[in-house]
Formats: C-alpha cells, sequence, structure tokens
C-alpha cells in the first residue's frame, strides 16, 4: 500500500474540477495507508529565465505556494496528511526529482486526452509515466 503519494498539480488553470478525481484517489490511498498526500507544483524555467529578476521569481512561487495551500483545504480532508512544494525547474524532471527525494511510491496524475502535438513530443504525464521509477496512476481527460 503506498504510504507517499505525490499529485502534481499545475496551478495555472482558473477551474480547480479537473483535480477532483486525482485527489480523492490519492487521498483514498493515503487514509488507507496512514500515508501523505504530496501536492507539488513546478514554475517551468521557461516561465522566469532571462528577463525576470529574482524578485518575481519568488513572488511566482509564492503565489503557487497559496493556491496549493487553497487547493489543499478545498479537496483533502483534515484527517489526512498534506504536504506542498514549489519548485522550479523543468517540470518533468523536477516532478522525477520530487519523487526520489520524497521515496514516493504512487503518483495520481491527471492528464488531457492525446492531442496531435502528444504524438510529436509527449506529454509530461507520459513523460513522468515512462521514466517514474514507482507506480503510476494517469486519469485521463481531467485537464481543459
Amino acid at each position: 500500500m503506498p504510504s507517499n503519494i505525490l499529485v502534481p498539480v499545475d496551478t495555472t488553470y482558473a477551474s480547480t474540477d479537473w483535480l477532483k478525481q486525482p485527489l480523492a484517489i490519492a487521498t483514498d490511498l493515503a487514509r488507507r495507508s496512514g500515508g501523505t498526500v504530496h501536492l507539488i507544483s513546478v514554475v517551468p524555467d521557461n516561465l522566469l529565465k532571462g528577463s525576470y529578476p529574482d524578485v518575481y521569481s519568488d513572488n511566482v512561487a509564492k503565489e503557487v505556494r497559496q493556491r496549493l495551500d487553497e487547493i489543499a483545504k478545498q479537496y483533502i480532508p483534515s484527517d489526512v496528511t498534506v504536504k506542498s512544494e514549489v519548485r522550479r525547474g523543468g517540470i518533468c524532471s523536477e516532478v522525477l526529482r520530487a519523487v526520489r527525494e520524497i521515496g514516493v511510491n504512487e503518483i495520481v496524475i491527471a492528464s488531457h486526452g492525446p492531442v496531435l502535438k502528444d504524438y510529436l513530443i509527449g506529454s509530461n504525464a507520459g513523460h513522468i509515466a515512462l521514466h517514474a521509477p514507482c507506480s503510476v496512476h494517469v486519469i485521463r481527460d481531467q485537464v481543459a
């Protein structure tokens, strides 16, 4: 039974409805194992590189952290342990790094259905599922 469940969260969507199912699954797994749900959001390098000062970068990270905390309060009951983290860098590489550092044994990730660009460059969920050293539960068609 997984005790460290990671849920990658993209905080750029206005609606959080797409998170209902992944967080319900993660919450159920954590309850059954007495484990922890880890929410992670990655602020991509390409959003911050070059033209923005560190102060802007810090403010973006702070806003993302607040959004993660709001999501945790909205979707994860108080009897489940939840931790949230904001990282900077490449989305897939930072999620996979967190998996190793935290000791994650289950990832629950939402993904949209494949579109043309996914066949050319792949999706984040697909890349994470391919390279993760643990089980990955991909919830399809949850992201608009």
